[in-house]
């Protein structure tokens, strides 16, 4: 699966969890978006530097191994900007590639 898919699936259940007292922080686990841990942890490592999510925990140990606590971790403004602006790119995409199949 695309990084990009992946980041877009994370902010939407992100976002979804809004709406809930107790998020099930499961959706976006590994195993339910098909990719390792290490890979999946990176990706909410980098998505937190960028700004879309916040309360990420991570712990580094000094062999080199750091463990990532994704218990309250949050959507932010540029979070749901980054959804909102990726979502109707994808409208676009959709409708450029009718029109293209309507012409053909």
């Amino acid at each position: 699966m695309n990084n990009f898919t992946i980041i877009y699936r994370i902010l939407k259940t992100l976002n979804t969890a809004l709406d809930c007292p107790e998020p099930d922080m499961t959706r976006i686990s590994a195993e339910q978006l098909g990719i390792s841990p290490i890979k999946r942890d990176n990706i909410l490592r980098l998505m937190q530097e960028e700004g879309l999510i916040r309360e990420l925990g991570i712990t580094g140990y000094f062999d080199g191994v750091h463990y990532v606590d994704d218990s309250q971790v949050h959507i932010t403004f540029a979070g749901m900007q980054y959804l909102q602006e990726n979502s109707m790119m994808k409208k676009a995409a959709n409708l450029a590639k009718g029109i293209a199949d309507t012409i053909l």
